[in-house]
C-alpha cells in the first residue's frame, strides 16, 4: 500500500478487532467462569463475523 498512515490504520483495525474478540470471551467467562451453551453460540457467531471482517481487511493490503 502506497499511503502508510492507510496501512497503519488498517493495522490497527485489525488489532482491535481481534482484541474485540478476546475481549468477548474473557466476559463470557467472567460472570461464571465458564462458558455456557447461549454464550458459546454467541461467541461463535462473533468469530464467524469477525473471520469474514478480517479477510476482506487482507485484500485491501
Amino acid at each position: 500500500m502506497k499511503n502508510s498512515f492507510l496501512a497503519l490504520e488498517l493495522a490497527n483495525m485489525k488489532l482491535a478487532v481481534n482484541a474485540s474478540r478476546q475481549r468477548c470471551r474473557a466476559a463470557a467467562v467472567r460472570d461464571d467462569g465458564q462458558i455456557d451453551p447461549e454464550e458459546a453460540r454467541i461467541l461463535k457467531k462473533i468469530d464467524a463475523v469477525t473471520d469474514k471482517f478480517l479477510k476482506e481487511l487482507n485484500k485491501i493490503d
